[in-house]
């Protein structure tokens, strides 16, 4: 009789004890990781590395050649984005210094009207070279926002799994639908209202810049504010729905593997056997989760890092451009160099808060769903 009792919780036990008690994703193996793979090598080549090299990497305590590949990839950034944007910035200088001169000798033989005319040409000449320079800016800024959403779609089905296995069936859950509701907010938001918006905000800059009255300023500041509010809100709602996420959905898990974990170990004979053995596979799990997290979030870096350098470097180069030419020339030319350098901030300002937002994100998700295997 009490054999088959304890054949009874055993069978209940199998019933009810989440899986990766009986060794499911408790091994690198257990995921495909090879769509995350061909896409990561597809946008940042074969150099970069595949992912479950860098898990591997993760799992055995082994930063370094993370490190040292971010090193590498953003002194290739800084020394193209140099090459590639001095001639626009030389030429925006040029440009403005000569549109100076020409209105100083205008002004000096009383040809006010010359020098009118040679400052709206030298206006439109820079302003064009400009505004086609920060279309550049924007499809670096549209072009990573994209790679980040599809890397972190071929990514969540995974790590949720992940998730799931180390006992967090619940919070996988929450946090999988809060994700995508993530990614979602990014793909509307950002790519299709607010990089609109800040193109609009350059372009109304420059034409108020042509002017001696100002009458757009006040429109330009309602935009830049409508951009501002828009990422920090977004930002604000996502990390605030993790948070207050993180603080319940993980110990529903934990409430009930530990309920199923103290009716394993009262039965007799195997009981104390079964638990320890289940509360090593729960580990494996998570260390396995938490692995192909922070890989996860040294490909997120690596991802983001050299759009962010250009964006800045193209930002503090066409601020160093209108410092320069500022004590020469009209201030409306150093007005229609900053109205770049400020747009190229604003896109850089939209990629890092896309970055904090997934970053904070998983490891918010990493650290809540250890609840299970602590409650052990």
């Amino acid at each position: 009789m009490r054999r088959f009792m304890a054949g009874v919780f055993v069978l209940l036990a199998l019933l009810l004890v989440p899986e990766p008690v009986f060794g499911a994703g408790t091994e690198a193996e257990d995921y495909d990781l090879s769509q995350i793979e061909e896409y990561l090598e597809q946008e940042m080549g074969a150099e970069s590395g595949s992912f479950r090299d860098m898990l591997d990497s993760v799992l055995g305590g082994d930063f370094s050649g993370a490190l040292s590949q971010m090193v590498t990839l953003a002194k290739q950034a800084a020394f193209s984005e140099l090459t590639a944007n001095k001639n626009a910035v030389r030429q925006a200088i040029l440009i403005a210094l000569f549109g100076a001169l020409l209105t100083y000798f205008a002004e000096a033989f009383s040809e006010n009207s010359v020098g009118e005319t040679g400052f709206y040409v030298s206006y439109l000449l820079l302003a064009a070279l400009l505004f086609t320079a920060f279309g550049t800016s924007i499809a670096i800024c549209t072009r990573v926002l994209q790679v980040l959403l599809g890397f972190l779609s071929l990514l969540v089905p995974v790590f949720f799994m992940a998730v799931a296995y180390s006992g967090g069936t619940v919070t996988s859950l929450g946090f999988y639908q809060l994700t995508l509701l993530a990614i979602g907010g990014v793909q509307w938001l950002f790519l299709k209202f607010l990089i609109p918006i800040i193109e609009i905000y350059v372009t109304l800059l420059l034409v108020n810049s042509l002017s001696r009255e100002d009458f757009l300023s006040k429109l330009t500041d309602l935009m830049k504010v409508v951009v501002e509010w828009g990422m920090k809100s977004l930002l604000g709602l996502i990390l605030g729905l993790n948070l207050v996420q993180g603080l319940v959905l993980p110990l529903v898990d934990s409430v009930k593997s530990s309920a199923v974990r103290k009716a394993v170990s009262a039965i007799p004979w195997i009981g104390n056997g079964a638990e320890a053995v289940g509360q090593v596979l729960l580990g494996s799990g998570a260390l396995i989760k938490n692995g192909i997290g922070t890989a996860a979030l040294i490909f997120l870096l690596l991802l983001c890092l050299v759009p962010i350098l250009k964006l800045g470097i193209v930002a503090i180069m066409y601020q160093g451009a209108a410092a320069v030419v500022q004590p020469a020339a009209d201030k409306r030319i150093v007005a229609c160099i900053g109205a770049v350098a400020s747009g190229t901030k604003l896109l850089l300002k939209l990629v890092l808060y896309t970055l904090i937002l997934f970053v904070v994100t998983v490891a918010i998700v990493c650290a809540a769903s250890n609840a299970n295997y602590y409650a052990g």
